[in-house]
């Protein structure tokens, strides 16, 4: 997705309607979906900084229909991790949305990525689990993102043959797929896998430092991400 024409599109909007949740949301999610979609970037912070600001004058409406409400919990959820470091709450949002739209498999699995990285890994298998069978049972579109995001659960709770089984094939989130492979002692692997990576943007432990997961799992998700290759900066 092209987040900076999104961006562009709502500042237009927002000249003349500043006061949109929907446009203000729009905006909020593209500055955060540029980071965590094409990212992390070295300027991740200032992006959530401003994400956040956007997200809160959304909130800030008089009024907002169901689906705004419901867009608005999903992207809370990420903000108050991401910006705010506070995973209860980014896990109550997470609750707030799937509770709101309980048959949305794309939404569940994508938000159990974040219940892990709160430590809630228990509960982040069985939503990223439930989501892969809500999109066998209502026959919707596969989308590719299911199991990566289940393969992320099974990693931080350190089911490691699991997640290794989730993601292989996949090459969606090689930082995600270099971590687990180096779990399992397929450390050369894992290294081509960052290699091929790197050549494709400035990655580095310092973008990844990005990432809000709760201690100590995210020292030991860089510190795989260091066997794998990765530099420092």
């Amino acid at each position: 997705m092209d987040f900076a024409r999104a961006r562009q599109i709502a500042e237009e909007g927002l000249a003349r309607f500043p006061n949109s949740p929907a446009l203000n949301m729009v905006m909020a999610n593209a500055y955060l979906m540029d980071q965590l979609d094409l990212g992390p970037f070295a300027d991740c912070h200032d992006k959530f900084a401003l994400a956040w600001g956007y997200a809160n004058r959304a909130d800030n409406a008089k009024s907002k229909s169901r689906w705004l409400a419901y867009g608005h919990h999903t992207l809370m959820a990420k903000l108050n991790a991401m910006h705010a470091g506070d995973f209860e709450r980014s896990v109550g949002e997470a609750q707030a949305a799937v509770e709101m739209a309980p048959n949305e498999a794309l939404t569940r699995s994508a938000l159990s990525f974040l219940l892990a990285n709160a430590g809630r890994t228990d509960q982040a298998i069985e939503w990223a689990s439930q989501a892969l069978r809500q999109q066998q049972q209502h026959g919707v579109e596969k989308n590719i993102f299911l199991k990566p995001n289940l393969a992320w659960t099974l990693y931080l709770a350190g089911r490691y043959e699991e997640a290794f089984e989730a993601i292989k094939g996949s090459t969606l989130l090689p930082d995600t797929t270099a971590a687990i492979y180096v779990r399992i002692g397929r450390v050369e692997e894992a290294r081509a896998i960052i290699g091929d990576w790197l050549k494709k943007g400035s990655f580095s432990i310092a973008t990844e430092s990005c990432l809000a997961i709760k201690e100590p799992m995210k020292s030991a998700y860089l510190d795989d991400l260091r066997k794998a290759g990765l530099p420092e900066k």
